[in-house]
């Protein structure tokens, strides 16, 4: 069997008409169909565990009203069009 590296096979697939390269694609997908459960897997526990640091970066004791919420935007918007009146 022939070895072809990366670069020379994607050259050569570029080559081919679109249809054929469709075909080719799901070709390759089904060489790896039984491979992607267990890659998606091994990255689960990854994205979980990022997912679970960030919303503890978001998490506060403070609950903010309404009232808060719509002072700190006065207060947003008077700084940026340096009015005084607004806070």
């Amino acid at each position: 069997m022939m070895e072809l590296d990366y670069e020379t096979a994607l050259q050569t697939v570029r080559q081919w008409p679109v249809p054929v390269r469709v075909n080719f694609v799901q070709e390759i997908m089904t060489t790896i169909s039984s491979e992607l459960p267990s890659l998606l897997q091994d990255k689960a526990p990854q994205t979980k565990d990022t997912l679970q640091r960030a919303m503890g970066l978001l998490k506060t004791d403070i609950t903010y009203t309404d009232e808060m919420v719509e002072r700190v935007i006065r207060e947003a918007k008077a700084e940026k069009y340096d009015l005084e009146d607004l806070v």
